[in-house]
């Protein structure tokens, strides 16, 4: 369902002022949407709220697909009426900073209630890993998002969500790797991103951690010394490409 600002349906209310409508608010966030670009809000998505179909809810945000003035499909994040933050500004500058790398989908525009970044139409991390067959491609794929890892770590932007991705990590139908929703990112923190991963693909338990033990033949002796190196990691950045190498991804 295509949902136009210019000729706005009641449906319109409930997304852009979730989870409690306010009609004062309601009139601010329809501009400052349009002044930023947005025409139409496209609802669907596997996340249901309250009968409407989104890409995805959190306790701070809500995301839906969107057409910028240009035509383009778009990513719009909407802050929630009831979010403890004041804003998603800070969100917005941490992925333009991400992008600078070339990290994340590229930032589109920001305001205080909205931000606006490419669609990215994509398989989540965790669903793709157990369904590639091609050793070779699997590679490449863990290579590309270490290395994106590894560049935020050196840029010191933590992005604190990646030693559970779920959602955070997509795959492109061309192989493609994006690190997503820098909501709850730092600049501050001691976390390392390679670290909060490499936990994630290698040591806890579970079906992928599993998957890629066996298929990259990383044994005890192997996991024992890539967790030597990840001490070290988070001193001396260079340690990353024994970290990979290791892992027999170059």
């Amino acid at each position: 369902m295509e949902v136009s600002l210019t000729n706005p349906s009641p449906i319109l209310k409930y997304v852009l002022c979730y989870p409690v409508f306010d009609e004062k608010e309601y009139s601010k966030r329809l501009i400052e949407a349009y002044l930023l670009g947005i025409r139409s809000l496209i609802l669907e998505g596997k996340t249901e709220i309250k009968g409407i179909h989104v890409i995805g809810k959190g306790t701070t945000s809500i995301v839906v697909k969107g057409k910028y003035f240009d035509g383009r499909i778009i990513t719009v994040k909407i802050r929630r009426l009831d979010s403890n933050r004041d804003s998603v500004i800070k969100e917005a500058k941490i992925l333009l900073i991400a992008n600078r790398r070339e990290i994340g989908p590229k930032l589109i525009a920001f305001s205080r209630n909205f931000v606006l970044w490419e669609f990215i139409e994509g398989i989540p991390l965790s669903e793709i890993i157990a369904t590639i067959k091609d050793i070779t491609l699997l590679k490449r794929i863990l290579l590309n998002l270490l290395e994106q890892a590894y560049r935020l770590d050196l840029i010191g932007v933590s992005h604190k969500e990646l030693s559970e991705p779920k959602n955070h990590v997509l795959v492109t139908k061309d192989s493609k790797v994006f690190i997503l929703d820098f909501e709850t990112a730092s600049t501050s923190s001691k976390k390392t991103n390679l670290t909060q991963l490499m936990n994630f693909l290698f040591f806890k338990k579970g079906k992928i951690s599993y998957f890629l033990r066996q298929i990259l033949n990383v044994n005890n002796d192997t996991l024992h010394n890539i967790h030597k190196l990840l001490k070290e990691y988070k001193y001396n950045r260079k340690i990353f490409t024994q970290i990979v190498k290791i892992l027999n991804l170059t």
